[in-house]
Parts: C-alpha cells; sequence; structure tokens
C-alpha cells in the first residue's frame, strides 16, 4: 500500500499587557490506494488567557503556595551592576541593568553569596562574602552587596 500525506499549521499570537490571544489552525491531506483513497483533515482553535489579580490572603487562604521575597542589589563604584549571579541555596538569580535581583522562596534560612566568575574583571567582592538570611512569609528581605576594586 503507498500512501502519501501533506501538512500545514499556523499560529497567530497577540500578547498586550496581561491579555494574551493565539489563534492555531492546521491542514492535512491523506492518499492511499485504498476503496476511499482521500483523508482530510482541517482543524482550527482558539485560545485566550488574561490575568487576574489575587490577593495574598485568597491565594494563602486556597492553600496556595506560601512564599517570602528576597531582594538584592550589587554595586561597584556606587554604581549597579548588571550581570552578576547571585546564589540562594540552590537557586541562581541575575542582575538585571538595576544591578538587582528578586526571589520568591519558601520561608526558612538560606546562604547568599556571589558567583565570583561572575563579577566583572577589575572587582572583588567586598561587604559581605557571604550571609544568611531568614526569609519569612508575605515579608520582604533586602541585601546590598558591594564590590571593590581588585589591588594591583
Amino acid at each position: 500500500m503507498t500512501s502519501q500525506t501533506l501538512g500545514a499549521s499556523a499560529v497567530l499570537g497577540f500578547y498586550e499587557g496581561p491579555w494574551s490571544f493565539d489563534v492555531d489552525g492546521s491542514a492535512r491531506y491523506a492518499y492511499t490506494r485504498a476503496t476511499n483513497p482521500w483523508t482530510v483533515e482541517v482543524g482550527a482553535s482558539l485560545s485566550y488567557a488574561f490575568d487576574v489579580p489575587v490577593s495574598d490572603d485568597i491565594v494563602a487562604g486556597a492553600g496556595g503556595r506560601r512564599l517570602g521575597t528576597l531582594i538584592g542589589t550589587v554595586v561597584a563604584d556606587g554604581r549597579p551592576v548588571a550581570g552578576v549571579v547571585v546564589s540562594v541555596g540552590r537557586f541562581r538569580a541575575l542582575t538585571d541593568a538595576a544591578g538587582q535581583f528578586e526571589l520568591r522562596l519558601a520561608p526558612g534560612s538560606y546562604r547568599i553569596g556571589i558567583d565570583r566568575a561572575s563579577v566583572p574583571s577589575g572587582y572583588q567582592v567586598e561587604e559581605p562574602t557571604q550571609l544568611t538570611v531568614d526569609v519569612a512569609l508575605r515579608e520582604t528581605h533586602e541585601v546590598v552587596f558591594v564590590l571593590g576594586r581588585t589591588a594591583r
């Protein structure tokens, strides 16, 4: 038996703020040497989504994840440093253009430090090199790491 199949699919997406809209279409045909040789399938799907703000009290009451927030900044010469990897327990975060990072963590005690390989050339971690932070439920803990110039 000889058969031949040809298909095509296309997706169109629209994302604006809290809204998203997707259209997915597909078509397929097949030919076989049988009593009914042609098969044609056409399909389409449409989906949409939007963000619904939900308060922490509702999330907690519904048994949702109970988290705290750890935010921090890495600075050198009084300016933010982007691209520095911050290690928090088994988690990693990368500082943004403002030298900041943010992690949502389960409450507990975490060791936090900077991956020395990610520190820009000519700098080293001055203070603190590593520290322990306690993350509490629905609270924000903030840390600042300062990089200093290496001795020449």
